[in-house]
């Protein structure tokens, strides 16, 4: 017997067995220094069991067992089976992979002069070095552990990517063409006046985008109290405004793109029992917002008939001139 564990119990067994009594320890109360302490050398074992659990996936995807259970890869298997997230059983595969040739960060890892993150994103590139060598060269191991021990995994992402790309920089530019390439962007109307919207960027896309929305997406004083999700919607539809507003977008049907409104005189008037108004691609609108539109657009009136045919459309006009508008936003402070 050694540590009150028999000689004969696997010590993976015996892991999930100290795993199971230090969750049933109750809690205890700790000062900070104590838990940031605790917190460490969790992570350590979080990181050595990565490190066992990366090398029997290797050898787990050398027997084939895998396939002669129905999987289509071995990360196929660990998704279902050991109820892993893609992203996981990905990292789990190649790690244990690149072990054999990454010998001395795999010994970094045990040693905890870096993290188990770190390696995976060594792995991810040596595997990319090999992939467009044709297995003809191999990563600069040395160099990039040195960067690895001193840099945060964030900051070591960007030292893997510079390597990738000195060693098959047409490899790198491949990627991101490809990545240009999966752009979308959906829009799926919802209930109650919403509409979801889902998409995909590439980096240098989602930069642009960023960039742009930044300077809109600022709190508004102190009492502006929206969370930042909310204030990033908020720029996105202001930023659509202004585009829209400096007339710079091509022309569509021989005039500049434009929010279109229709709604009856009555509704302008905001008399008692008018409908609602109409937006392209909106859909229906509150008379409130109607008007609120109305304050600076240019009108057309159009006449219909008792078949609602038109019989008449007027000319464009502004709602105020701006002579007028400079005015009322002097009077009323905006």
């Amino acid at each position: 017997m050694c540590d009150g564990v028999h000689e004969d119990v696997d010590p993976a067994a015996a892991v999930l067995q100290a795993a199971d009594r230090l969750r049933a320890q109750p809690p205890q109360q700790r000062d900070g220094a104590a838990s940031g302490a605790r917190l460490i050398t969790l992570t350590r074992a979080r990181d050595l069991l990565n490190l066992e659990i990366a090398r029997e996936a290797d050898a787990f995807g050398a027997s084939g067992q895998w396939e002669a259970e129905g999987s289509n890869s071995p990360q196929d298997w660990l998704r279902h089976r050991c109820r892993m997230a893609t992203a996981d059983a990905y990292t789990a595969v190649t790690v244990g992979a690149q072990m054999a040739t990454l010998r001395e960060s795999t010994a970094a890892v045990d040693a905890g002069r870096i993290g188990f993150a770190h390696l995976d994103l060594m792995a991810r590139t040596a595997a990319a070095v090999e992939r467009c060598s044709g297995g003809r060269r191999s990563l600069d191991e040395h160099l990039l552990l040195q960067l690895a021990e001193a840099h945060s995994v964030g900051r070591f992402y960007y030292d893997c990517y510079h390597a990738r790309h000195a060693e098959d920089p047409q490899g790198a530019l491949q990627e991101h063409v490809d990545a240009v390439e999966r752009r979308y962007l959906e829009f799926s109307m919802q209930r109650d006046q919403l509409v979801r919207v889902s998409g995909l960027l590439d980096t240098v896309g989602y930069a642009a985008v960023r960039t742009q929305l930044e300077p809109l997406a600022k709190r508004n004083g102190a009492e502006d109290r929206r969370l930042r999700s909310r204030r990033l919607a908020d720029a996105w539809v202001e930023s659509a405004v202004h585009v829209l507003d400096q007339g710079t977008l091509p022309q569509h049907g021989s005039q500049r793109p434009h929010l279109q409104v229709t709604a009856t005189l009555e509704t302008l008037l905001g008399a008692a029992g008018a409908p609602g108004g109409e937006m392209e691609y909106a859909g229906p609108l509150t008379a409130a917002t109607v008007r609120r539109l109305a304050c600076d657009s240019r009108l057309v009136r159009v006449l219909l008939d008792a078949e609602s045919a038109v019989i008449d459309v007027g000319r464009a006009r502004r709602t105020a001139p701006p002579a007028t508008l400079r005015a009322l936003r002097i009077r009323d402070g905006g």
